[in-house]
């Protein structure tokens, strides 16, 4: 209960700051799932045996690496919110187990 009215005491007293805050948990939000979808799809293409369009998607997530260290008002600021955020370590897991995968093929 005291969270709730702190919050809607927040969003009536700084509004803006309050939409900053929202938008700033979407775009977390949406890197997260991306994240996941291109691991997903190197995962499916190494267990499909399609080892280039494994590689491709590795392409894409070392770009889309790259894109979210420049995101945000200061490069480096929306990544580390990224890392901050509490699903990250399941990115870092899925990750070290996609490169296992990659290093034993």
């Amino acid at each position: 209960m005291g969270q709730s009215c702190q919050r809607n005491f927040q969003a009536c007293c700084d509004p803006e700051g309050t939409a900053a805050i929202v938008r700033k948990k979407k775009a977390q939000r949406a890197a997260i799932n991306k994240y996941k979808e291109l691991i997903n799809e190197v995962n499916t293409s190494l267990d499909q045996g399609r080892r280039e369009a494994a590689q491709d998607f590795l392409q894409d997530i070392e770009r889309y690496d790259k894109e979210t260290a420049q995101r945000g008002i200061n490069p480096g600021d929306f990544e580390k919110g990224l890392h901050a955020h509490a699903d990250w370590p399941e990115i870092i897991n899925l990750r070290n187990d996609m490169n296992q995968k990659l290093r034993a093929i």
